[in-house]
């Protein structure tokens, strides 16, 4: 029997800037996050992350796509907010969050289209601040699956095996 045929995906993976999120002046943006300054006084969303959220609004239309399907964002601190200004897709969307040591990641996924089966975040060991998370997805529509892996890495990490070393105890 021949193996199921999924819909063609719509996937974003986006590294933004936890600077820009947290109009914070530390880290390898600090001129980013002197810039991105909250939208109002007292608000935790910043003009970065309102600009951010507009962006990812836009790209169904932009892509000719009625929905995105997965979006995974890596240092995602005030994540929560930007679902929230992001009217048109991420506050649509379901989310699994995670953190590593200081750095926070989430997914998101579009569950009109899919049932979640299994979740999981992990660190990279030695390397805490280096999260990534595994979502094992079904098809509501047929019987087609999908894995979604979303994961903070640099380019220091490309020779490490650690992915099937961590994963392969849980999973």
């Amino acid at each position: 029997m021949p193996a199921p045929q999924l819909s063609p995906l719509t996937v974003l993976s986006y590294n933004v800037s936890f600077e820009a999120m947290t109009n914070h002046s530390s880290g390898s943006a600090k001129m980013l996050g002197d810039k991105c300054v909250p939208v109002s006084p007292g608000s935790k969303l910043t003009v970065c992350a309102k600009n951010t959220a507009d962006m990812i609004d836009g790209l169904p239309a932009g892509l000719g796509v009625s929905a995105l399907d997965f979006v995974g964002i890596q240092e995602a601190s005030r994540w929560q907010e930007l679902q929230k200004a992001a009217v048109k897709t991420l506050h649509l969307m379901l989310s699994i969050d995670g953190k590593g040591n200081n750095t926070q990641i989430v997914s998101f996924y579009n569950s009109t289209r899919f049932n979640l089966v299994h979740h999981g975040t992990w660190s990279f060991a030695g390397h805490a601040d280096r999260p990534f998370q595994i979502l094992v997805l079904q098809e509501k529509q047929g019987s087609g699956g999908v894995i979604f892996i979303n994961i903070a890495i640099t380019a220091a990490f490309r020779h490490r095996k650690c992915i099937s070393h961590r994963c392969g105890r849980r999973f």
